[in-house]
């Protein structure tokens, strides 16, 4: 997750904050599907692996919070443009 001291406000800097997110889930998923979920980084301290399956979970988790701290940027800054699609958050709605 991110530390609340790096989050920047406006459009611009939180859509850049979302390509970065969706690089970091796009990274977990391919090393998933490479090594296999219950894989872990044989090159990290024993203390710090973790399962591929639980990074691609957390890198999930964080792209999660980053879209929807996008779309109520996006609904306060353009609101006549965001307000014809309706947003969907949570995974509960999926």
């Amino acid at each position: 997750m991110t530390d609340k001291r790096f989050l920047q406000d406006g459009f611009d800097k939180q859509l850049g904050h979302l390509i970065e997110e969706m690089g970091e889930v796009g990274a977990a998923a391919g090393k998933t599907l490479r090594w296999g979920p219950l894989s872990t980084n044989p090159l990290l301290p024993p203390n710090e692996r973790e399962a591929n399956i639980t990074w691609l979970w957390r890198e999930m988790h964080d792209l999660q919070h980053v879209l929807n701290r996008l779309a109520l940027t996006m609904q306060a800054d353009f609101p006549v443009e965001c307000t014809d699609i309706p947003l969907r958050t949570g995974v509960s709605e999926y």
